[in-house]
């Protein structure tokens, strides 16, 4: 089975403030909001005209879930989000198919953190793999407690390992809210009456 969606995870951020920064990330990929109910029944999209984004509400630890809906981009959208949300960290998790899920943590526009192999193709330079005492002194802070359980791991984060459309369907740990995006160059978004103008 593959399970490769994105998970995103931050905390102390509001509704309001995670959806403009993810409508300006997307936005320069060429992708606006768009209501799902606009799309027709049997509708043919062509792959990557749709988007979609699942937020969650805060967990008990407060932490909140982003999910996207395919691997490809996955940590150039963290390292872009991570400029949308100064002083916060943000936490990304990318499965690609058949292979480990790798672990990065942006801040600031900056990447602070690498646990597993990775390209880095959202960077000009290849990362070196974060060491075992950065990633405990992370996760200290990050669950703000003196407990040492196990490296990234140990992140309290409440997460699913399964397809993203498992996920939306009720298989994540806390309620999830879709958000739909389209291409602007998009037939159906370019004849929805919707175009901006400018």
């Amino acid at each position: 089975m593959t399970r490769h969606f994105t998970q995103l995870f931050t905390r102390r951020l509001e509704e309001v403030a995670i959806l403009r920064g993810l409508e300006a990330v997307l936005a320069r990929e060429g992708y606006c909001a768009f209501e799902a109910g606009r799309i027709p029944a049997g509708y043919p999209a062509h792959p990557r005209e749709f988007l979609r984004v699942a937020v969650s509400d805060p967990d008990p630890d407060g932490v909140i879930a982003i999910l996207f809906e395919h691997s490809d981009r996955g940590f150039s959208r963290a390292l872009a989000l991570s400029k949308e949300w100064p002083g916060t960290d943000l936490i990304a998790v990318v499965k690609p198919p058949l292979e480990d899920p790798r672990f990065k943590v942006y801040r600031n526009g900056e990447l602070v953190l690498k646990a597993g192999e990775d390209p880095d193709e959202e960077l000009f330079y290849l990362a070196p793999v974060s060491p075992p005492d950065e990633v405990e002194r992370f996760v200290q802070c990050w669950c703000e407690d003196r407990s040492r359980r196990g490296g990234i791991e140990a992140l309290r984060l409440r997460r699913r390992d399964c397809r993203y459309s498992e996920a939306v369907a009720g298989g994540w740990p806390s309620p999830l809210r879709e958000r739909v995006f389209i291409e602007r160059r998009s037939r159906l978004y370019l004849e929805s009456g919707l175009r901006e103008v400018g």
